[in-house]
């Protein structure tokens, strides 16, 4: 668990290894199969844990209100601050900056929500402090399309291996973002996959959370180990353009609470080789513009688990994640649930040092029965594709990428052009 500072590498292998990178994920069950499962054996379970879930937002409900935590974060944070101040400890700084350029085409799209053509430009910029004990991270990100305060927390170090972290960070079930977060030239691929992507790109996952975040690991004697991250914070809110997070500026937006984890474990706890569990439950509060507080929802408990696991032969890698999603809906004259699976597997295969080859399949059942998905058209529910990274230098690389992408109500081709780098 790399807890003070960034890595990054140029190359297949080092990327791999250094980052511990991401994951990409495919439900290989055919649909009966799947039914079978989920009804014989994973619905009891899935209710028990949600049902875990609410009890434990009734319990701590006077807790999660933004007025009650919006002084005690930030008391938090300027205590550790002049607790290191006073300490007189030896200090790191890192600045990293990741900028990107991207054109698309999107051939045979008859969706508004999609350009059939245009450009991304990116700058994410990333700063660490690392004190004794003490560390910050900040990221901030600046687009032609957004510009906003990715992460901004501060973190106290206990022992060699665990950490408690304070403000807005990339909470930890969503495995790819908090593997490559923001920076384009960390991830092989352009794309993210669909169950992964950010709340305003039609992500159906929560990712950014202003709260606390708990991250631990222990490495047994034979080398392999396990690491473990727990969060809890605030839930974003569902609008007309989507998930919006929670903005620590604006404390009296009305956001409920969200609960993850994830599970690691490796085999040997240097390498990247991992797999694992992750899950989470989130109480998405309905924007007073949006259809569905329209006819009446007043909010969506979203319970979503899921394994993983990132392994590489030589050469290859192969990525693989599955989810699955419970979505609740809280309504005056009854609530009622639907659910769904998404999943996704990616293989990247290495030629030489500077050339990567890779494919992801990614896939979705039940999402055309669920009221949520409907409620996100920009989520990509079915998409297969293939690119090829040129690592060009040092720490330069440009990326083709062929896709067909399917949502809820466009089928259309997509082909991508990016150029990534890192500085310094």
């Amino acid at each position: 668990m790399v807890l003070n500072r960034f890595e990054y590498d140029s190359g297949f292998k080092e990327r791999g290894k250094s980052m511990h990178e991401s994951p990409l994920v495919v439900q290989s069950m055919c649909p009966v199969r799947v039914n079978i499962i989920r009804r014989v054996f994973t619905a009891p379970v899935i209710t028990g844990i949600s049902e875990a879930f609410v009890s434990i937002k009734h319990i701590c409900a006077s807790l999660l209100n933004p007025f009650n935590w919006t002084l005690p974060l930030a008391g938090i944070l300027f205590s550790m601050l002049a607790v290191a101040s006073q300490a007189g400890d030896e200090t790191q700084h890192e600045f990293l900056l990741f900028p990107s350029v991207e054109i698309y085409d999107n051939t045979g799209v008859d969706d508004e929500l999609f350009d059939s053509a245009g450009y991304i430009g990116i700058a994410d910029f990333m700063y660490s402090y690392s004190g004794n004990r003490l560390r910050f991270l900040g990221e901030y990100v600046l687009s032609t399309e957004e510009n906003e305060v990715e992460r901004l927390m501060a973190g106290w170090l206990f022992g060699e291996q665990t950490m408690l972290w304070v403000g807005r960070f990339h909470q930890p079930s969503k495995y790819w973002t908090t593997e490559h977060h923001h920076g384009q030239y960390l991830q092989t691929s352009i794309s993210r996959p669909g169950i992964e992507e950010w709340e305003d790109e039609g992500g159906a996952i929560p990712t950014h959370i202003t709260g606390l975040l708990f991250e631990t690991g222990q490495i047994r004697k034979d080398s392999s180990g396990y690491q473990l991250a727990v969060s809890a914070g605030f839930a974003p809110v569902l609008t007309e353009s989507g998930l919006e997070p929670f903005e620590p500026w604006d404390p009296s937006s009305n956001h409920g609470a969200a609960y993850n984890f994830r599970l690691t474990f490796l085999p040997d706890y240097f390498d990247s080789n991992q797999f694992g569990i992750l899950g989470g439950w989130s109480d998405i509060e309905i924007d007073s513009d949006n259809f569905a507080s329209q006819i009446g929802t007043e909010s969506v408990e979203e319970l979503q688990l899921g394994v993983y696991f990132n392994w590489s032969w030589e050469q290859l890698r192969i990525i693989f994640k599955a989810n699955y999603l419970e979505n609740k809906y809280i309504r005056p004259d009854g609530d009622f649930t639907d659910d769904f699976w998404s999943g996704y597997i990616q293989a990247e295969y290495a030629i030489r040092s500077h050339w990567t080859v890779y494919g992801r399949h990614e896939n979705s059942f039940g999402e055309e029965d669920t009221e949520f998905i409907r409620l996100i058209p920009k989520f990509v529910s079915h998409r297969n594709l293939f690119g090829v990274r040129w690592d060009i230098a040092m720490s330069h690389a440009l990326t083709l990428e062929i896709a067909d992408t399917e949502t809820l109500t466009s089928d259309f081709g997509q082909y991508r052009l990016q150029w990534s780098t890192v500085f310094p």
